[in-house]
Parts: C-alpha cells; sequence; structure tokens
C-alpha cells in the first residue's frame, strides 16, 4: 500500500535542487509544503484509514457502473456494502490498531517520527 516513498523522493528532489531541472521558486516552495503533509504521521495515519475504508467500495463502483447489472442486483450489491462496513463500525477499535500500525510501519520506512499512543475517541 505504501505510495508515499516514490512521491517523497520526487518531492524531495524538486523541494531541495537534486534534480537536474531548474525549478522555480514556487515549485520548490511548493514540492516543499506538500512534502512536509506527506511526512507527517498524521497524513499517513489518515492516508491508510481512507484507503482502507474506501476499499470496501470501490468493487461495487465498478460493478454499479456496468451496463448489464438491474436495479435488483444494485440494491443487493449496496446493501452487502453496507452490511460489511457495520460489521467493520463493530469492531472498530480492532481495526484502529491494526491501522493505526500500518501508519507506523510506513512512517519507519519514509522516517517520520510517530505518536507514543494513539489517540482513542
Amino acid at each position: 500500500m505504501n505510495c508515499t516513498q516514490p512521491i517523497i523522493g520526487a518531492l524531495s528532489d524538486i523541494a531541495y535542487g537534486k534534480d537536474s531541472v531548474p525549478w522555480n521558486r514556487e515549485t520548490t516552495s511548493d514540492a516543499n509544503v506538500l512534502l512536509s503533509a506527506i511526512e507527517s504521521f498524521s497524513f499517513l495515519l489518515a492516508l491508510v484509514v481512507v484507503y482502507n475504508i474506501l476499499s470496501y467500495i470501490k468493487g461495487l463502483t465498478v460493478l454499479l457502473q456496468q451496463r448489464s447489472i438491474d436495479i435488483v442486483q444494485g440494491i443487493t450489491l449496496v446493501q452487502d456494502v453496507l452490511d460489511q462496513l457495520k460489521e467493520l463500525r463493530e469492531e472498530l477499535d480492532d481495526w484502529n490498531k491494526i491501522w493505526f500500525q500500518m501508519a507506523v510501519e510506513i512512517a519507519e520506512e519514509v522516517g517520520t517520527e510517530k505518536p507514543s499512543i494513539p489517540r482513542m475517541c
């Protein structure tokens, strides 16, 4: 799932002039701002959570766009995804721990500091 490493590398090259392309000041400034955001643990954690939540609906969106699907099949597919999301909500504490650990692993790969204790609401 970790797509951040190549992005961080490219932004670093632009922000710090490591690339052979002479970037203008605005571009290097924008790259630096984006790099700071991407390297923050809160961004990485949000990325992991959103990625995992959206993975539940990705298949549904593809299937609902098919011409061969009828309304009854569509409703059934939507209900299946809703049931899966309800199950996820019931086990949210467990999933939070798993997703936090995934974000920690990504943070370690990119050299980002993580908070010592995850916040639990």
